[in-house]
């Protein structure tokens, strides 16, 4: 069966329960849909016995569990309900595939596509706030995201923001196996240091503001033009100037969230949202100020 034929056959079952308008993208191992009031993340997981496949099953339970976990946060977009559905192809059992039912919501990388989002930096440090806000949440409940990035910050009508997809979530205690992409993805991983996932994920943050303070381009991009050679002077910890469009007290956030050096970076994001919510109230004290 190939991939058209299996995502008719899904959208069969869902159109049972759901009344689907229109597919909003996918990726590599999900596909998200739009009804007239939601988005529908689906995962689907061919039935087999060997171990990527089961592998497979247990991190879509996961993600699910976590949006569990984390529904009591306003800057996390909210699980509304969801669970897995056996795949049925001529009455007999073929996989499964989860359903995680969401709020549907504006996606950061379409808005400024678009022009909805202007990247001015108050505009970024109101979205690094409430994404900041979500982290700190998030690392409360010992849950780290592993993919932190533009494409995973979404905005309600209203003006809030919220960080999305935990397909690569888990909880820091476990032995974590899996990381988000390589262009936003801390060093120590990269290059197989010894791994904070709480600070990585603050790097991962602070690499996506830098980007969105510097003409979208991540340190090293705008000159060489190269994303993976640019992801690779980064790994080896080469010195890389400010964003070009942060005043001095928002380039000394960003720059010290993906510092190379880990005691340099911050070490909890409650550190950084002191920051940050000092820099939006206009009177820059940091962290360190008042430790």
């Amino acid at each position: 069966m190939n991939k058209n034929e299996l995502e008719k056959i899904i959208l069969n079952q869902l159109n049972k329960k759901f009344d689907i308008v229109g597919k909003i993208g996918e990726g590599l191992h999900s596909t998200v849909y739009r009804t007239a009031d939601y988005a529908l993340k689906i995962k689907t997981v061919i039935f087999s016995e060997n171990a990527c496949n089961m592998a497979e099953k247990s991190y879509a339970m996961t993600e699910i569990n976590i949006m569990k976990l984390l529904a009591d946060c306003p800057n996390i977009v909210a699980y509304r309900g969801g669970g897995a559905e056996k795949i049925i192809v001529d009455n007999k059992y073929t996989g499964d595939f989860f359903i995680i039912k969401m709020d549907f919501l504006n996606c950061l990388s379409e808005m400024i596509k678009s022009g909805n989002f202007i990247l001015c930096e108050k505009n970024i440090v109101r979205l690094a706030t409430d994404i900041c806000r979500a982290l700190c949440h998030m690392h409360g409940k010992n849950i780290v995201h592993c993919d932190i990035k533009s494409d995973n910050f979404f905005c309600r009508d209203s003006g809030e923001f919220l960080l999305g997809d935990f397909s690569v979530s888990d909880f820091a205690d476990r032995k974590l196996s899996r990381s988000g992409s390589r262009r936003y993805t801390a060093p120590e991983i990269l290059d197989g240091r010894k791994v904070d996932y709480f600070q990585a994920d603050i790097y991962s943050l602070g690499i996506s503001l830098y980007e969105l303070a510097n003409n979208l381009y991540i340190p090293f991009e705008d000159k060489i033009m190269d994303s993976r050679k640019a992801v690779e002077l980064r790994t080896r910890g080469s010195f890389f100037p400010r964003p070009l469009n942060a005043t001095a007290g928002f380039s000394e956030i960003i720059m010290k969230a993906c510092a190379f050096d880990l005691e340099k970076r911050y070490k909890k994001a409650e550190e950084m949202l002191y920051d940050l919510e000092n820099l939006k109230a206009g009177g820059y004290v940091t962290y360190e100020d008042i430790g």
